[in-house]
């Protein structure tokens, strides 16, 4: 049971409010009502832990999906839900955000990091009353969050309260002098309350304990800038740019400084190089939108469609490794195994910690027989992100082909520990344990499968066959006629429906059946 790699075009996301401090993701043990059962339980810490997983890598439509999956199972689980809170934020939903931090508030009434989240959120909608409230309640919990200072501080400075903008920060710093975000801040408030002496003081220490940071040169270079001091803006100015080359503001600042100064040709030319980067900036804002539908397009197996979008997308952005990750699965689609290859070399040279690319890799080369090409990439895969199931289900299935038979055990119960309801793992781990003349582990495994899928033919024909090997005839005839009762065609389960049966001395059925497989498999 092969797969090709999943489709995860892994996009840029946009911060929650300019400024603000990230927030952990909790992989919390959930406080559970007393009715709750240790399967629903595990399965929901699992979907909760993928969640995690899928957000840390930005894939936050995804997380969403595990989180909700989490709470299906688990609805008291206050963590999913401040988790899931997180991830809509990520994907732009803020109304359901909100709604999943009020339902993590409700369950966590004294966690201050919950509060916070919901501040967040409701800042983000501009309800600022209630976020106001909220970032005081996280405050009233945890005093000493020099986080929760930060926030409620460039809260302030966002909603014009300036003065008390300023206390929030300086008590951020007190408690944790190493927030560089909210040194920068505490000098742009003081600027603006008029006080450029303390506010370059502070500048200053933010450029000296974080020189690599551009945000921190260019708000320095606007204050002193507004004290006259032209050289030392411009000086500052080009720190940031050479930091960040692509800052517009600090470009456009910087062109109107050497005007200031005289300098109308660098100047001009300056605003030249602003005008081409603006062009350049627009085009890339379309980038995420492009390749979104040519992932669309190959969900729905429409790859000339998809290779229409990546090409658009190469044109605005020529190194960018997602659009030739697609290309690659696009070219794949259309069984040029060349071009395919081509373009997921060209992702990974691009972004060398691309593992979804290294994957597809690993089985475009198994597919051309090279497995020794197809085992690297797939350990490098697994080397950058070992806690992707996929990535362990697939070098189990290169082992279990290899005939490796424990490193496919060792790798399909991996997959299995990350994701416990991953069906084809299951199926494919009992398969070796089959193989392997280990008939009880392998009737477990497909017995696992059948409850989790109690629909799914393979998984009764594979359980009933396992059962007929193991000599338990009866049950064997039960679960490979059941297999037939889901899937009247499955030639397979006639066949094997017949050896059970002239195993038991029922020979006249026997024939029925093997009669049945090979009209089945005639057609």
């Amino acid at each position: 049971m092969s797969r090709w790699v999943p489709i995860r075009a892994l996009l840029p996301v946009v911060a929650l409010l300019a400024g603000m401090l990230s927030f952990p993701f909790y992989a919390l043990d959930a406080q559970v009502s007393t009715d709750a059962t240790a399967p629903a339980l595990s399965s929901a810490r699992d979907h909760n832990e993928r969640g995690i997983a899928l957000a840390r890598r930005g894939d936050h439509a995804a997380a969403v999906d595990e989180f909700r999956a989490a709470l299906k199972q688990q609805p008291d689980y206050g963590e999913a839900y401040y988790n899931l809170g997180m991830s809509l934020e990520q994907i732009g939903d803020a109304e359901s955000a909100i709604s999943a931090f009020r339902s993590a508030v409700r369950l966590r009434p004294n966690s201050a990091v919950v509060h916070l989240g919901l501040a967040l959120a409701l800042a983000q909608s501009s309800e600022n009353k209630n976020a106001a409230s909220e970032f005081r309640q996280a405050i009233r919990l945890d005093p000493k969050s020099a986080v929760a200072h930060y926030n409620l501080g460039l809260f302030f400075a966002q909603t014009d309260q300036l003065q008390s903008a300023v206390a929030e920060l300086r008590e951020a710093l007190r408690l944790d002098p190493g927030i560089v975000q909210a040194r920068i801040h505490l000098g742009s408030v003081l600027n603006s309350l008029h006080r450029p002496e303390e506010a370059i003081a502070e500048l200053r220490l933010a450029v000296k304990s974080a020189p690599d940071d551009p945000e921190a040169h260019y708000q320095l270079a606007i204050v002193v800038w507004g004290a006259r001091d032209l050289a030392g803006a411009l000086a500052e100015f080009d720190s940031a740019l050479k930091l960040k080359p692509d800052y517009e503001q600090a470009r456009y600042n910087r062109a109107r400084v050497l005007k200031e100064m005289g300098r109308d040709q660098e100047a001009s030319t300056e605003m030249h190089e602003l005008a081409e980067l603006h062009q350049f900036r627009t085009g890339l804002s379309r980038v995420p939108k492009i390749l979104s539908s040519a992932a669309d397009h190959l969900k729905q197996g429409e790859p000339e469609l998809a290779l229409k979008d990546t090409d658009e997308a190469l044109k605005l952005w020529k190194d960018n490794p997602v659009a030739y990750y697609l290309a690659g699965l696009a070219w794949k689609q259309q069984d040029n195994v060349n071009a395919a290859k081509e373009n997921l070399e060209r992702a990974v040279q691009l972004n060398p910690d691309y593992a979804e690319a290294y994957e597809s890799l690993g089985l475009l080369s198994w597919q051309q027989g090279d497995g020794k090409a197809a085992i690297d990439s797939l350990e490098h895969a697994l080397a950058i992100s070992p806690e992707t199931a996929e990535f362990h289900y697939n070098r189990g299935l290169v082992a279990m082909q290899q005939a490796d038979a424990p490193r496919a055990i060792q790798e399909f119960e991996a997959a299995l520990t990350l994701k416990t309801d991953y069906i084809d793992a299951l199926l494919n781990l009992g398969l070796v344990y089959q193989g392997e003349k280990e008939y009880d582990q392998a009737i477990s495994e497909f017995r696992k499968a059948v409850n989790l899928q109690p629909e799914l033919a393979e998984g009764h024909n594979n359980l009933g066959f396992a059962l007929l090997q193991n000599g338990n005839l009866k049950q064997a005839i039960q679960e490979l006629r059941h297999s037939i009762e889901l899937k009247p065609g499955y030639a397979g389960a006639h066949f094997n429906l017949g050896l059970a049966l002239k195993a038991s001395g029922e020979l006249q059925s026997a024939d029925e059946q093997f009669r049945l497989a090979r009209q089945l498999n005639a057609h």
